[in-house]
């Protein structure tokens, strides 16, 4: 199969998915991923690393090509856009691709692919309330992901505790995780302003409990944090 290509038609898509036959898992392994990714699309086992290896592949031809005129079939093809998307400098570019695919994702898997490191962090804050103002799930924990990136710089710290304070009223489990995933790594990252976060917050008690869970399992929080933020745990 060749990947540097400088157009992707349907005969090259044609040919992908001849190739995706050859690098399928076993009945038992694909059945396992796709009850962990909990997803629609049909899983080969093994996924994400097959993954990489195509997209460092394809990123030297038409990329572009593939992003558009891909019609996402299965999960390798969802993290292959994932990885691609993530490697795309242009923030305009990004975006415009970014939109057309996280309407695809039905899984915590693909949503978690995205990669964010390379894009402005002012851009970055608007995009985030964008898809957090979506009424799909795993749009809208993209929108909470992008803060992971957000939190690394001082400047925007502050900003994930509003967008936590904004999830309130959310029902939808995957969209709490990784709000408490953001919540831990908060901790990680700026202890003080965490902690004062926990004492004063307005967003929900799973949030709250499942973060408190994730920094006690970190080893990157001191052994006396742990106990302390027990104080915290909605009852």
């Amino acid at each position: 199969m060749i990947f540097e290509r400088t157009d992707w038609t349907k005969k090259d898509f044609d040919d992908l998915r001849e190739y995706e036959k050859t690098i399928k898992g076993s009945a038992r392994d694909c059945e396992w991923e796709k009850r962990i990714v909990n997803t629609k699309l049909e899983c080969f086992a093994r996924t994400s690393t097959k993954a990489k290896e195509v997209v460092r592949l394809i990123k030297k031809g038409a990329y572009l090509k593939f992003l558009e005129n891909i019609k996402i079939e299965n999960m390798f093809e969802s993290l292959v856009c994932a990885h691609l998307i993530g490697t795309i400098k242009d923030f305009d570019v990004f975006e415009r691709n970014l939109d057309k695919f996280v309407v695809t994702i039905d899984n915590w898997a693909s949503a978690d692919t995205l990669r964010f490191k390379k894009q402005s962090k002012e851009k970055l804050v608007e995009l985030s309330h964008k898809y957090l103002k979506s009424d799909m799930p795993f749009v809208r924990r993209v929108g909470v992901n992008i803060w992971l990136e957000l939190i690394k710089d001082e400047k925007h710290f502050d900003g994930a505790f509003d967008v936590l304070n904004s999830l309130a009223d959310e029902a939808e489990y995957y969209v709490n995780m990784s709000a408490a995933w953001l919540l831990s790594f908060c901790m990680v990252y700026n202890r003080e302003k965490t902690i004062s976060y926990f004492k004063n917050n307005t967003t929900n008690s799973f949030i709250i409990n499942k973060a408190i869970s994730k920094c006690r399992d970190s080893f990157r929080i001191s052994n006396e944090d742990k106990e302390m933020l027990k104080d915290f745990k909605v009852r």
